[in-house]
């Protein structure tokens, strides 16, 4: 689908969008004689905008999804952007190019970049680049990017499976030599030994940035601050042999927004609770069962390819896979969203409250997804406009239509566990279920104290440990229960009760039937 924009454009919109991409009023906007936007996905909503004005996509989309469209023309080269001279731009880069460059930093980590490389990403000779870049970030380029060097090679040394020779190439540094000496003057200890520190029993609270407070606050005070970016870590994702992850936005400096694509085989999966609404679909249908974690209520059926799944910010949700399937996957920081809705619901007394969804339907959003997912296999250093304005869409679509004015929201809180973290702890529990678990055990997985542990756990599934490996312990014998060959006494030993009255009074008080009543509602 090729789509005629300029009937969509308009000065207000280009000038905005110009503005945003060089940080400050441009000298002039030019468009090409024909412009045909050819973007699948910006175009079949834009049309389907025009076509239906009061249809689906309310107003505030359409004009984010109109910027989109336009800072991916300015990114194909059909709008041309003339910047101000660099002398009517003050003495700084503006926040946008820096993380630009960044993301081309980061692209580009294992090559050997040259002032001339990085001067090009933000449209400036190198004269001119050079006394603009030291007065924003109080470095010269070159030990900028190597303070990206150093903080990759940092998340690096975490996978043990990875030789410092592996690590020196994968970062850019000539030889492991060059990579020791120079980790070695940035943190005051050598690769080896902050890789030891990582496998210390609290790895967490050891990372490079946390170190060189202490022991290098020269090379941290020099870095820029700027927006971190959404990460996998922060995510209810856990990527292993039943997940794999084909591409996303991890590395390209997304603040806001994560996105993923992945593989997945038939498993079942304790999302636990993130700062992120996470939103969900599927290319190919799919059999799963979903299930609050406190509650035995269940959604399952079979889903078809292109339905919509929404589980807001805080939420816990456990997944059971049925079929193999081929996902894309989006998190979206709640904060964005609290700031958007501030814009568009001008009435701030009461919050809006993002509303759970299982299987919906809304062409919006599926289109909305699919034109995020293939901003991925673009050049991370030439989208980031394109994402930002994607990204409000996506949130004001949410609000508009899948939000209710609600509770005050409640945060959750820091210092909640990981999902890999999370998959361990179930995974743990899983093959331990006939034997009498206690809580050093489980902490003993996370290497934390047994108050810590607790502590944690409850704020990311949101109930005691002890409740938790109860109420799987209730799941399988719900399993179990099916097969009429079993005897209750077979069926408590095999889900960890002490004996066949002790798995009784669990089962009641957890379910309000007994097991027999259970069964027999089976067979009804």
């Amino acid at each position: 689908m090729i789509l005629d924009i300029k009937k969509l454009l308009s000065v207000s919109v280009l000038n905005e969008v110009a503005t945003e991409f060089c940080g400050e009023r441009p000298a002039g906007v030019f468009l090409r004689p024909e412009i045909l936007l050819n973007d699948t996905h910006l175009c079949e909503m834009l049309s389907s905008s025009l076509n239906r004005p009061h249809g689906a996509m309310d107003e505030a989309t359409r004009t984010c999804v109109v910027k989109a469209a336009v800072a991916h023309l300015v990114h194909s080269g059909d709008i041309t952007i003339d910047p101000a001279p660099p002398a009517a731009a003050g003495i700084r880069l503006s926040e946008r190019k820096m993380c630009d460059l960044q993301a081309y930093i980061g692209a580009h980590l294992a090559e050997r970049i040259k002032v001339e490389d990085l001067a090009r990403q933000v449209g400036m000779s190198r004269s001119q680049f050079l006394p603009l870049f030291k007065a924003t970030t109080g470095m010269t380029p070159l030990r900028f990017v190597m303070k990206i060097r150093l903080q990759s090679a940092e998340a690096l040394l975490a996978d043990r499976s990875l030789s410092l020779s592996d690590i020196a190439a994968l970062t850019g540094f000539a030889n492991p030599a060059h990579f020791t000496s120079t980790f070695r003057r940035a943190a005051k200890v050598t690769p080896s030994a902050f890789r030891a520190r990582l496998m210390s029993a609290d790895a967490e609270s050891r990372s490079l940035r946390q170190i060189s407070v202490q022991e290098a606050p020269a090379l941290v005070e020099a870095v820029p601050a700027g927006p971190a970016e959404l990460s996998l870590q922060q995510t209810s994702l856990r990527i292993d042999e039943r997940v794999r992850l084909v591409r996303s936005s991890q590395g390209m400096g997304w603040t806001d927004l994560f996105a993923a694509e992945t593989d997945e085989a038939p498993h079942e999966a304790l999302h636990g609770a993130v700062q992120s609404i996470w939103i969900v679909t599927a290319d190919t249908p799919n059999v799963i069962s979903r299930s609050d974690s406190s509650s035995y209520s269940r959604s399952k059926g079979i889903l078809p390819q292109q339905v919509i799944s929404i589980t807001p910010s805080g939420d816990v949700v456990c997944d059971e896979l049925g079929s193999p399937l081929k996902a894309r996957h989006l998190y979206l920081r709640q904060k964005f969203v609290d700031d958007v809705a501030d814009e568009v619901f001008r009435d701030t007394s009461e919050r809006r409250v993002i509303r759970a969804a299982f299987g919906t339907e809304d062409p919006v959003l599926s289109h909305l997804m699919k034109a995020i997912q293939v901003t991925l296999e673009e050049p991370a250093f030439g989208n980031r406009l394109k994402v930002d304005y994607l990204t409000q869409a996506l949130a004001t679509h949410l609000l508009t239509r899948h939000s209710i004015v609600g509770r005050s929201f409640h945060p959750v809180p820091d210092g909640v566990f990981n999902a890999n973290q999370i998959s361990l702890i179930m995974d743990y529990i899983g093959d331990n279920l006939t034997s009498d678990m206690n809580i050093g055990e489980l902490a003993g997985l996370i290497g934390v104290g047994r108050s810590q542990f607790v502590q944690r756990f409850k704020a990311t599934v949101k109930m005691t440990p002890h409740n938790f490996v109860l109420r799987r312990r209730i799941k399988k014998a719900q399993k179990l229960l099916a097969d009429r060959v079993l005897s209750y006494t077979s069926i408590a030993f095999q889900c960890g009760f002490s004996d066949q009255s002790h798995f009784i009074a669990v089962f009641r008080r957890f379910m309000g039937v007994t097991p027999r009543q259970y069964r027999q509602m089976l067979v009804a």
